[in-house]
């Protein structure tokens, strides 16, 4: 059995290795190794708050009408960012609250102006993407 596991890991290995060197023909972003754990906690309030506390996402809405989220950047320069929710506006994410009360956003939050930090936030976690290059 052990056998088989390390067969099976190796060719993930090798997999990864390939994969990184055709993307870097084509200067892909990848995830990153850095990967926090719990770091958002969640909460819903009807009108965005004047003090935005850092590690908390601000679910911005009405009942099940829910417009905006916004929360500090988690890259450590603080900014407030700002996610629209509505699909009639662009661009647009989604937000999804699991059963255990974790939210996940969907796309990733690739910000192009100040820190342009890019990461997913999934079961209130950070996972971080940087250019392959980067990547060690």
């Amino acid at each position: 059995m052990i056998s088989l596991l390390k067969k099976i890991w190796i060719s993930l290995l090798n997999f990864r290795k390939k994969a990184a060197a055709a993307a870097t023909k084509n200067n892909t972003l990848v995830p990153s190794k850095k990967l926090y754990r719990k770091h958002f906690s969640y909460t819903s309030v009807d009108e965005i708050p004047e003090d935005i506390h850092d590690n908390m996402l601000y679910h911005i809405g009405e009942g099940e009408y829910k417009w905006l989220l916004v929360f500090r950047c988690p890259c450590g320069c603080h900014e407030v960012v700002q996610l629209n929710l509505l699909k009639e506006a662009s661009p647009v994410w989604r937000v999804k609250i699991h059963d255990d009360g974790d939210v996940s956003v969907y796309p990733s939050v690739n910000r192009l102006v100040n820190c342009r930090s890019h990461f997913n936030i999934t079961c209130n976690s950070i996972r971080w993407w940087e250019w392959l290059e980067d990547w060690h």
